[in-house]
């Protein structure tokens, strides 16, 4: 119930809510098999990309990307999926303070974060039209919704699974470490992303 609470408050915090397409399942996820602390084993390819679900960018229809709004779009998710992993898994990491990581985390890049929301704002404004800011926050909010639907489909204890290594890891990011991680993760999803000419 608690858990329910708190992802309903944070997507309030977020904005208005709007519904989330469905996540389709990865097939590489391995059967949940008990581990240390109780959380299952996930095979994951590379544990700095948790991907438990096909990803999506969930961009206007017709839309291309620059480097830099891939950037972007890759630290709003990664902001995003903090947020989610720190109230959805701090007592099976039996770590009462995961979400005041989340926050330390969120203080640390708050100027690169709103960068990236600047961005994200103009990138969709460039396609629907409209108050940039708005736009930005319903699209923050679809990126939470589908995340939180995540944690619905797969389960809350193999979502935590996987998300662990990252958690600990981005929480403890400079800001040397956060770009060389952004480069990467830039690099790891742009087939998905359609790139301007």
């Amino acid at each position: 119930m608690r858990l329910a609470a708190s992802i309903i408050c944070a997507l309030f915090l977020l904005t208005a809510c709007q519904t989330a397409d469905e996540a389709t399942v990865v097939e590489t996820v391995t059967e949940p098999t008990p581990t240390r602390g109780g959380l299952p084993r996930v095979q994951l390819d590379n544990p700095m990309f948790p991907d438990l679900v096909e990803f999506e960018t969930r961009h206007p229809e017709g839309a291309c990307t620059t480097d830099e709004e891939v950037v972007a779009d890759q630290l709003i998710r990664l902001h995003t999926q903090l947020m989610i992993t720190g109230l959805t898994c701090f007592v099976p990491y039996d770590d009462p303070d995961l979400f005041v990581s989340y926050q330390d985390f969120t203080l640390s890049f708050q100027g690169r974060i709103r960068d990236s929301q600047r961005t994200l704002g103009a990138f969709l404004g460039r396609y629907m039209g409209g108050n940039r800011n708005r736009l930005f926050d319903t699209y923050r909010t679809r990126i939470a919704n589908s995340e939180s639907q995540t944690v619905i489909d797969v389960s809350a204890s193999r979502y935590c699974a996987a998300q662990q290594e990252r958690f600990y890891t981005v929480a403890a990011f400079g800001e040397a470490d956060l770009d060389a991680y952004l480069q990467e993760a830039a690099a790891h999803y742009r087939p998905h992303y359609p790139a301007c000419n």
